[in-house]
């Protein structure tokens, strides 16, 4: 009876520690200012900046990602096509740069090593429309379907900073 006791109160201490772990932990991004960032209701998405394939490839993340269920529409924010309207506006610059990654050979495990693989970085910035203060700055990599998934990783981390920070 005792040890089952003692059992349910360490249980219940290591979830308190957990959780409150959880509420101190650092963020994904740079936040400069979280009060300005939890006051966002509304954003753009400026497409005015980068090469025509990254623009274009912003053009489809935006109409791909806006439903409620994919990325941006997971933010809690009503995107505008107009930034003169916005609270905040979202950029992203693109860079292509190569990690080492961990390769696995199936038919020799003798020849497994680090091998150099591309990854594209898509940096996300959030600034205030009226001041032009940044926000929040984030980067979300990707080594498949390049800029896409870069910027669906960026905006992954955004919410989940989000979360962490109203939270």
């Amino acid at each position: 009876m005792k040890s089952r006791a003692f059992l349910v109160a360490a249980t219940f201490a290591f979830l308190l520690a957990a959780a409150s772990f959880a509420k101190g932990t650092k963020t994904l991004g740079q936040v400069s200012d979280p009060e300005a960032l939890a006051k966002i209701k509304t954003y753009c998405v400026d497409m005015s900046q980068g090469t025509p394939a990254d623009i274009a490839e912003e053009k489809k993340f935006v109409d791909e990602e806006s439903n409620s269920k994919k990325s941006l529409g997971r933010l809690g924010w009503t995107r505008t096509d107009n930034c003169q309207q916005a609270d905040a506006v979202m950029t992203f610059k693109f860079a292509l740069t190569q990690k080492v990654a961990q390769a696995v050979s199936s038919t020799d495990v003798a020849t497994a090593g680090n091998v150099p693989v591309d990854a594209f970085v898509a940096t996300l910035k959030v600034s205030d429309h009226a001041s032009g203060k940044l926000l929040y700055q984030v980067d979300g990599e990707a080594t498949e379907s390049m800029r896409y998934r870069s910027m669906v990783n960026a905006v992954q981390k955004l919410t989940r900073d989000l979360k962490k920070l109203s939270g």
